[in-house]
């Protein structure tokens, strides 16, 4: 018993003694932002709010080619590139359906995305990384479905 006590006390001794011996981290060093850098993201936010703005303005005719279905359409800038397009529905939807039927529509919204919704990014400025969200709210509030889409 003693042979174990005193291993104990002799790695306790040693684990005390090693605390505080490493070397801290060096501190890292930050360079801030060139001008051309800070001048490019203000840029990106810009063409982001522009595409954005576009995009809202199409919520009337969305509405209108779909009577009842929404109670709420809108899109959000989400810097630095990304387009948040969120739904809400009147009524309440089954969950479980409007979950099978967006996943089984996700290449038709890649391909939306690839063919229509990146080239106006990029027509107005937005580069890459592009992305688009499109979210699905029941008529509750409850997310039905939301996935964030990429340039591919």
């Amino acid at each position: 018993m003693t042979t174990v006590a005193t291993r104990s006390a002799v790695v306790c001794a040693l684990a005390l003694a090693l605390v505080g011996c490493t070397q801290p981290p060096a501190a890292q060093q930050t360079t801030p932002p060139t001008s051309a850098v800070v001048e490019e993201r203000a840029q990106q936010k810009a063409a982001l709010d522009a595409y954005v703005e576009a995009e809202r303005a199409t919520i009337p005719a969305i509405k209108e080619s779909s009577p009842g279905v929404y109670s709420d359409i809108s899109v959000q800038a989400v810097y630095p590139s990304t387009i948040d397009y969120h739904y809400v529905y009147v009524q309440q939807v089954d969950p479980t359906a409007a979950n099978d039927y967006f996943e089984s529509s996700m290449e038709t919204l890649q391909a939306l995305c690839d063919t229509k919704v990146f080239p106006a990014m990029a027509s107005v400025g937005v580069t890459d990384p592009q992305k688009a969200t499109y979210t699905f709210d029941n008529a509750d509030g409850s997310e039905l479905w939301s996935h964030t889409f990429e340039s591919s």
